[in-house]
């Protein structure tokens, strides 16, 4: 089991994806992101509270990094690097949820968000998203 920051590290990077995946970074999408790192921070390391200025300067400081692997990712080889490093099947429905939460808070799934969503479904064997996934998200 990776330490938890690093474990968080994997978390806010598969989120951001999220966010970048289709080329567009919008606030909404930045909304549900930032209340989805700081749920998901809080079940991982409890004693560390992340504002969400804090939140938003990590996206920034790596949004170009992030983006320039995604720009040059046609055998999804760094978004299953990262997916592969969670181990945890409850993380793994979590982010899931999250991931779906970020992606469709535009009243919208692209193409890419839905690709990324089959890739983490398909590397975690978690199947697709049912109600109970979704109350990880909001509990």
């Amino acid at each position: 089991m990776p330490d938890s920051t690093h474990l968080m590290e994997v978390v806010a990077k598969i989120l951001a994806i999220s966010v970048l995946i289709d080329q567009e970074q919008r606030e909404a999408e930045m909304i549900e992101f930032m209340n989805a790192v700081t749920h998901i921070n809080h079940d991982i390391r409890p004693e560390v509270i992340l504002s969400n200025k804090k939140i938003r300067q990590w996206f920034e400081d790596n949004k170009a990094s992030i983006s320039e692997s995604l720009a040059s990712d046609d055998s999804q080889k760094f978004k299953s690097d990262l997916l592969e490093q969670i181990t945890d099947t409850k993380l793994r429905r979590t982010l899931l949820a999250s991931i779906f939460s970020v992606s469709v808070c535009d009243y919208e799934l692209h193409d890419e968000e839905c690709e990324y969503l089959k890739l983490a479904t398909h590397i975690w064997g978690t199947g697709p998203l049912n109600g109970a996934d979704l109350d990880l998200i909001v509990s």
